[in-house]
């Protein structure tokens, strides 16, 4: 019996900077993934997808030519930059599927606190259905030239992710791509994603997409908790709990850091070299 050739990867050392300049960071995106490529015929929870899409959404937070750069060297044909009012996401087309990446908040940028503070749920697509004011007006903002890029693609699945307030748009983007173009979504893999709807949101939510939704949550992630309950809010499933107390990280700072993206796409990795039986 031989060992998976590849280590698990040790957790980014614990800084604000990291929750907040994630592109600050030195970070090999896609690492391996020649030897791991992408399975664009899952239709269940996949481990390389669930990392593949965390460095995804990692890389969301890169200026938009390196985006473009580390995207097309792992292999993605096209890159598509869709930039509206603080909204930020990225089409990456490969020949067999494409991914839609969301990025999260960026601490500087008004548009993005605005999004995360319009507490107010709206109705959504579907009636009866309530969402986050501020995360569907966030969609809103790029979803026609969103559904003008995606409506080509046809012929191939199309999976969504993102991280933090990205995780939300890419949970809302997927649903809608199924309510208003009939389209299912490949996956749905978030990262330190807030509550994004009601009850009947998820519930319906829930129906539709079937066991193709899958949230990442780092062990105390504080984003993850908001906007509380009490309000109406509750969680899309499925919850796939990650991390653990790490020791270098004081107790009131956990909350903080265990929402750091690059301890997410870590994480990712780790659960599928862990979760990969020897041979």
């Amino acid at each position: 019996m031989t060992s998976f050739p590849f280590p698990v990867k040790e957790l980014p050392a614990p800084t604000l900077r990291r929750v907040l300049r994630p592109a600050d960071d030195d970070y090999v995106h896609f690492e391996h993934g020649q030897h791991l490529p992408f399975d664009a015929t899952a239709a269940a929870f996949s481990p390389v997808n669930a990392w593949w899409l965390a460095d995804a959404m990692l890389l969301a937070y890169w200026p938009e030519g390196e985006v473009e750069r580390r995207f097309k060297s792992a292999g993605f044909a096209q890159v598509v930059t869709l930039i509206k009012k603080g909204t930020q996401c990225f089409v990456a087309i490969h020949q067999a599927f494409a991914v839609v990446s969301f990025r999260g908040t960026e601490p500087d940028s008004l548009r993005d606190i605005l999004s995360d503070v319009k507490l107010a749920l709206k109705p959504w697509k579907v009636a009866g259905e309530r969402v986050h004011d501020g995360f569907q007006d966030a969609l809103e903002d790029v979803w026609q030239p969103l559904r003008e890029t995606l409506e080509p693609l046809h012929d191939r699945q199309v999976w969504f992710t993102g991280h933090s307030l990205g995780g939300a748009l890419a949970t809302l983007a997927a649903d809608r791509h199924l309510i208003d173009c009939r389209r299912q979504a490949g996956g749905i893999y978030t990262y330190g994603s807030p509550l994004i709807g009601d009850g009947a949101f998820v519930d319906g939510f829930n129906r539709r997409n079937g066991e193709r939704s899958f949230r990442f949550v780092n062990d105390r992630d504080s984003v993850t908790t908001v906007p509380p309950r009490l309000l109406g809010y509750r969680h899309v499933n499925h919850e796939r709990f990650v991390g653990f107390d790490d020791r270098n990280v004081l107790n009131l700072a956990e909350p903080l850091i265990d929402h750091t993206p690059r301890r997410y796409a870590v994480l990712a990795w780790n659960s599928l070299v862990e979760s990969t039986p020897s041979v």
